[in-house]
C-alpha cells in the first residue's frame, strides 16, 4: 500500500466533501433554471454564487477523477478493474468503486447543466442528481476510513473512530476546496456571508477532528502494536508528517486563522492560506496513518 492509495484516500475524500458542500448550496439557493437567487441577505449577487458552483463542480469532478485513476492504477491490472464492474461483490472495494462512479456521474451531469444552456427536459433530472450525488458523497467520505478500518491485521486502523476522523477530514478539506474555488468571486460582505458561514463550520469541524483524533489515538494504543504505531506518529519516524503536517498545518494553524478571520477584517489571502493548510493537513493525515502501520503476524 503506497502513495497511490494515499492519493486515492485523499482525493476521494476531498472531492466527495466538496461536492457535499456544493450540493447543499445548490439545494438551498438553486432552482430549476440552474442559477441562484440573488435576494438572500448578506450574499453577493446570484451570478457570483452561480460561478462558484460552476467552478466547484468542475474542480470536484477533476479531483474525484484523479482519485479514481489512482485507485485503478494501484490495482495494477486492467482486468481487475473490469471485473469490479462486470462481477460486482459485496466487498468494500467493490461497493466503494460503484459509489465513486455514481458520484462522478452526478458531478459530471451537474457541471454540464451549469456550463451549458440545455433544454429544460435535460435539466429535470437535477434534483435526482443532487440527491443521489449527495448520498454517494457521504458514503465516499466515510468509505475512505472504512476501507482502512476493515483491515483488522493493522491495529492502528482497527477503530471505528478512524472512520469518524476520515469523514470529518473529508468535510473539512471539502470546505477548504470550495473556499479556494471562491477566490476572486467577491462573495464577501460585512455581514455574515457564504464564506464566513463556511469558515465557522470548518472551525467547528476542525475542533471536532482534533477531539476525535485524540480519542482515536488513545483507543488504538490499547493494543501493543497499535501503541507502537502511535509512538511512531508522535515520537518516531512519522512524527514530522503527523505532528507538523496534520496537527499543526491541518488543525492548529487553520483554527487560529479561522478564529482571527471571524473577528477582524481580512483579505482573500487568509482564506486561501486556510484552504491550503487544511488540504496539506488532510493529505498528511492519510500519509502518516498509512505509513505508520504495523501488521500483526499471521
Amino acid at each position: 500500500m503506497g502513495l497511490l492509495i494515499v492519493a486515492y484516500l485523499f482525493l476521494g475524500g476531498v472531492g466527495a466533501g466538496a461536492f457535499a458542500v456544493l450540493a447543499l448550496l445548490d439545494f438551498k439557493y438553486g432552482h430549476a433554471g440552474g442559477s441562484l437567487r440573488a435576494t438572500e441577505s448578506g450574499f453577493a449577487e446570484g451570478r457570483h454564487l452561480d460561478c462558484l458552483l460552476k467552478r466547484g463542480y468542475a474542480v470536484s469532478f477533476v479531483v474525484l477523477a484523479l482519485g479514481a485513476i489512482c485507485l485503478l492504477a494501484d490495482l495494477g491490472r486492467p482486468e481487475i478493474a473490469f471485473l469490479l464492474f462486470t462481477r460486482p461483490t459485496t466487498s468494500y472495494i467493490s461497493i466503494g468503486t460503484f459509489s465513486l462512479t455514481a458520484l462522478l456521474l452526478c458531478v459530471a451531469y451537474l457541471a454540464i447543466i451549469r456550463f451549458f444552456s440545455l433544454p429544460a427536459a435535460v435539466r429535470r433530472a437535477k434534483p435526482i442528481a443532487l440527491a443521489v450525488g449527495f448520498a454517494a458523497a457521504l458514503f465516499v467520505m466515510a468509505y475512505t476510513g472504512v476501507f482502512l478500518q476493515s483491515m483488522k491485521a493493522v491495529p492502528l486502523w482497527d477503530s471505528p473512530l478512524l472512520i469518524v476522523m476520515f469523514f470529518l477530514s473529508a468535510l473539512s478539506t471539502g470546505i477548504a476546496l470550495v473556499m479556494a474555488c471562491s477566490n476572486g468571486l467577491f462573495v464577501r460582505r460585512p455581514e455574515k456571508n457564504l464564506l464566513s458561514r463556511l469558515a465557522a463550520i470548518d472551525l467547528a469541524v476542525i475542533i471536532s477532528e482534533l477531539v476525535v483524533c485524540l480519542a482515536y489515538l488513545l483507543s488504538v494504543s490499547m493494543a501493543d502494536l497499535g501503541a507502537q504505531s502511535v509512538e511512531r506518529l508522535l515520537l518516531g519516524d512519522h512524527a514530522l508528517v503527523f505532528l507538523t503536517g496534520f496537527v499543526l498545518c491541518g488543525l492548529v494553524l487553520p483554527g487560529i486563522l479561522n478564529a482571527y478571520a471571524a473577528r477582524c477584517e481580512h483579505g482573500e489571502w487568509i482564506d486561501l492560506a486556510i484552504s491550503g493548510l487544511v488540504l496539506i493537513g488532510g493529505f498528511c493525515l492519510r500519509l502518516s496513518l498509512v505509513e505508520a502501520r504495523i501488521h500483526t503476524s499471521i
